[in-house]
């Protein structure tokens, strides 16, 4: 409530007579304890999990538009390197338009972070399955469109365009549909990257197909994805599946998660899988403790970790070949 009276207060000051954004701060803390081994650094650390801070709004323009922004930047409480300073990194933020045409927003926008979540049970946390989902893609995008159509019954399509900004081959685009209805999540994502956007010069593109399924419960979520010239190295061509699910266990949920990805390059045997497991607890109905251990084991040229992506402490990637693994006691508080 408070929130909400000092935004209307801000809101008020700066916005013409007439006219009243209704605007929210909204966030989210998340720290862990963690103990983290890459087979030759092994180290304990507190760790600020993707936490961020975001102003958010919108105004009915009263003629069949609304207009909408979302500020977003992520925060951190230790020196895990999760964000350059206690203010650090833009997450997604934008400047919007919605009507009878769908939604329109530009800005700094979602790439992989559109699918590596689809099948995603540990999420920010040690065991991650973008640590190996969304290695081909950036997580976000700057100079970005992103174009929702109009809702197809329980079907939504949505596409991206990120602009060249003076950088002949420097664009990408992204196309994503998605299902929902009777428990059932459905997704197909395709993302591709220019040429000046690709580490090794060639263009590289991702397909992503998932499914989930809510049962009562608990829940199972598949996800197979490939990755087409990977890091802009020709025939570098990469399958990765994720399959995990989760089950209601006293007042929380058990959830087991495997992830494999095989080799990149042909012979370069730089695959590797991992295991994760953990327990989420709801202490309020915006707050959870959980505790989590993943563990991954790399081919002789792999060096996959399971601390990566959302979560934000890492003693590094392992030496070729070499296993990693992490145990993590959290808490996550939604506001």
């Amino acid at each position: 409530m408070k929130r909400k009276l000092i935004a209307v207060a801000v809101s008020a000051a700066l916005l013409p007579m007439g006219v009243m954004a209704d605007i929210d701060i909204y966030g989210k803390v998340h720290l862990s304890a963690d103990s983290l081994d890459n087979d030759t650094t092994s180290s304990t650390y507190l760790s600020s999990n993707s936490s961020r801070l975001g102003v958010k709004g919108s105004t009915d323009f009263e003629n069949g538009l609304t207009g909408m922004f979302q500020l977003e930047g992520g925060i951190s409480m230790s020196d895990d390197g999760s964000a350059d300073t206690r203010w650090g990194t833009t997450r997604d933020s934008y400047l919007g338009l919605k009507g009878g045409f769908g939604t329109l927003l530009a800005g700094r926008l979602p790439a992989a972070n559109q699918y590596v979540y689809d099948a995603n049970l540990f999420a920010d946390q040690v065991g991650d399955a973008g640590t190996f989902t969304g290695t081909a893609m950036p997580g976000r995008v700057n100079d970005a469109l992103h174009y929702v159509l109009p809702a197809f019954g329980s079907a939504t399509i949505a596409l991206t365009h990120k602009f060249e900004q003076g950088t002949e081959d420097g664009s990408a685009n992204g196309a994503r549909v998605t299902f929902n209805a009777a428990g059932v999540d459905l997704g197909l994502t395709y993302f591709a990257l220019g040429d000046a956007l690709a580490a090794g010069g060639t263009p590289e593109s991702v397909i992503a197909v998932s499914a989930g399924y809510d049962f009562g419960m608990g829940s199972v979520k598949a996800m197979g994805v490939q990755n087409t010239n990977e890091g802009g190295v020709d025939d570098g061509d990469r399958t990765i599946m994720t399959l995990g699910a989760g089950f209601n266990a006293g007042s929380g949920t058990a959830k087991i998660q495997y992830t494999t990805a095989d080799e990149g390059v042909k012979n370069s045997d730089d695959g590797a899988t991992m295991i994760a497991v953990g327990y989420d607890y709801p202490l309020y109905k915006n707050t959870i403790v959980y505790v989590s251990y993943a563990t991954v084991d790399n081919d002789d040229g792999g060096t996959y970790h399971p601390f990566n992506w959302g979560h934000g402490a890492s003693p590094g990637a392992p030496a070729a070949g070499d296993k990693a693994s992490g145990i993590s006691i959290g808490m996550v508080y939604d506001f």
